[in-house]
């Protein structure tokens, strides 16, 4: 993570480690800072009032690693992202004119997409923050990229998909063998009289 001109901070970087890391410290140490800085990442509202007095635009950046995150290829393809390799970039920029700008791997990116996209790299626990764990449209993602499903899951998607394309084929050809048998009996009532 790495930030340039965000509240108080002139210029900070930091490296977590995968897994679970925990932000500590005294009330007043910048905790809160860090995490408002990180917001802009995910897609939180940005105002000119957060970037460091002095300068003219405040930036945040952060590198994921995306090895282990399978479900994000899906996400890339639908929201036609280009991603090679294992390393995400994200960036957002915010001016003091009041416009703020994102980007993932350097391509301009709306706040929507970098929300959509946090939901698949972090989860922040703590006062009023975003807590993914609550949200039960969560749970099957999560279980399923921990037992390593993604292909599975994958596959039986594909399979459903033909399924409900073939019963819906079956209903259509009920239907119309009901409007036929209507159409026969018609036309022998008819040919009868």
């Amino acid at each position: 993570l790495y930030i340039k001109n965000y509240a108080l901070i002139e210029e900070f970087s930091v490296a977590f480690e995968r897994g679970l890391n925990i932000i500590t410290g005294e009330t007043g140490a910048g905790k809160s800072i860090v995490l408002g800085a990180f917001g802009l990442l995910i897609g939180d509202r940005a105002t000119p009032g957060a970037i460091r007095e002095g300068a003219e635009k405040a930036i945040v950046e952060a590198d994921f690693d995306i090895s282990g995150n399978p479900s994000l290829h899906a996400f890339f393809e639908l929201n036609d992202i280009e991603c090679e390799g294992d390393t995400l970039l994200i960036r957002r920029e915010v001016s003091r004119r009041g416009t703020s700008r994102g980007f993932i791997n350097d391509s301009p990116a709306s706040t929507q997409i970098l929300k959509e996209l946090s939901e698949f790299l972090v989860d922040l626990h703590g006062q009023h923050e975003h807590q993914s764990l609550l949200y039960a449209k969560n749970h099957i993602r999560m279980l399923d990229d921990f037992a390593g499903l993604s292909a599975m899951v994958a596959e039986f998607q594909s399979l459903r998909a033909a399924l409900v394309e073939i019963s819906d084929e079956i209903e259509s050809m009920k239907a119309r063998e009901a409007r036929l048998r209507e159409e026969h009996d018609l036309y022998a009532f008819q040919l009868d009289e």
